[in-house]
């Protein structure tokens, strides 16, 4: 498996992750808005397995001092196979002055600790933070 850049060609596979894993919102569902959401970003990244794309992570990061990760998908085959776990920490990067920070459903809560990240706050939607 591979993390990288997102590439232009693969804007649309990510588009169809995103939305079979119920990521519907406005952003996502038409194409163009996508492609600026993509473009407005500091840091999207793929994973990649045999050229097809298994996960997703988008973040806005000033690299200074505070991260947010907005978006971590995962293709349901590939879950529970570290995808997720590399995602974020391809994200997150070795600075550790940079605080991430992240809303994200209680299901992801594990994922998000495996890869350093601790709750703040619990709830239907949880906040959680690192220091790198």
């Amino acid at each position: 498996m591979e993390v990288r850049d997102i590439q232009a060609t693969e804007v649309e596979a990510v588009q169809r992750l995103l939305l079979e894993n119920e990521f519907a919102g406005r952003h996502v569902a038409d194409l163009n808005r996508f492609r600026t959401l993509l473009e407005k970003s500091q840091c999207a990244l793929v994973a990649v397995e045999d050229g097809e794309v298994i996960g997703f992570a988008r973040a806005i990061c000033d690299e200074l001092s505070d991260g947010y990760l907005a978006m971590l998908v995962v293709a349901a085959p590939c879950r529970k196979k570290g995808v997720g776990s590399a995602l974020v920490r391809a994200v997150m990067g070795s600075d550790s002055g940079v605080a991430w920070m992240v809303r994200a459903p209680p299901r992801s809560r594990k994922i998000l600790r495996k890869a350093g990240l601790r709750d703040i706050a619990d709830g239907p939607v949880a906040s959680a933070s690192a220091i790198n």
